[in-house]
């Protein structure tokens, strides 16, 4: 085992576990809820929660299979096609810790706020999506107000760790 991997411990482990599959059932139901299609009342759908790879962590309890099983190759390649589709769309996206297996063109080592030096956004014409650390969503929030992005321009989610 590496410096950087931990073991979990079986107890950790289970509860993380039933974690990932209620929120992922939770998705699912909301999408029941929230739907006007047959498709979507047949259950002719499948949600899953995915990792930084796109690889998938973890599949709905109703899915089908043969949804789960392409999922990661729709999760790989969405934002790709995103950018390829719209010429001015940038994705960036800033690793503190470890980054991807296989690094990407936009991958940023370190923290956002030396990043955001670099990429230098474009008040008038930009928009940001933060997402993670609430310390660093808040610090790059302010940082983006500070450069000129509309408040509207800058969307923000945060996470919070169960530790």
């Amino acid at each position: 085992m590496s410096k950087t991997e931990r073991a979990l411990d079986p107890v950790t482990f289970e509860v993380l576990k039933n974690a990932f599959a209620t929120s992922v059932d939770l998705m699912s139901e909301q999408i029941l809820r929230t739907c006007h299609s047959f498709v979507i009342y047949a259950r002719d759908f499948s949600s899953a929660l995915c990792d930084r790879e796109g690889n998938t962590i973890m599949q709905g309890s109703q899915d089908i299979a043969v949804h789960v099983g392409t999922l990661h190759f729709t999760c790989k390649a969405v934002i790709e096609a995103f950018a390829q589709e719209n010429p001015n769309f940038h994705f960036y996206a800033c690793f503190s810790r470890t980054p991807r297996a296989q690094p990407r063109p936009r991958d940023r080592a370190g923290h956002v706020h030396v990043a955001l030096q670099e990429i230098r956004p474009d008040p008038a014409h930009d928009i940001a999506y933060l997402c993670g650390n609430p310390n660093m969503v808040d610090q790059a929030f302010t940082l983006l107000k500070e450069a000129g992005l509309p408040v509207p321009h800058i969307r923000r989610e945060k996470y919070i760790s169960s530790r």
